[in-house]
């Protein structure tokens, strides 16, 4: 094993992420996502939820979902954390 290009992967890494944080990310309203996604005026879109708790929450998320595509909203990825999800309750969400 290399350890100097393991290294240089690694600095590579670091670089690539630290780019990341020059995007300027901000926090929007349901009602204003939609002009921005369907204008084409943001390149990708995307809704992170803390849901703590996606089987208690999973008929909350499925109407956000539908408001979303009511509006004309379309969101390239969206990203839950928190789920609670486990193998006794993950079929639920089917």
């Amino acid at each position: 094993m290399n350890h100097d290009n393991t290294k240089d992967d690694l600095d590579n890494m670091m670089n690539q992420s630290i780019k990341f944080n020059d995007y300027d990310c901000k926090y929007y309203d349901i009602d204003e996502i939609g002009p921005l996604t369907a204008g084409g005026m943001i390149e990708h879109s995307a809704i992170h939820l803390n849901i703590q708790s996606l089987p208690g929450k999973f008929d909350a998320l499925k109407n956000m979902l539908h408001l979303l595509e009511n509006n004309n909203t379309y969101i390239d990825y969206i990203l839950l954390c928190e789920t609670f999800l486990t193998k006794n309750n993950a079929h639920c969400m089917s």
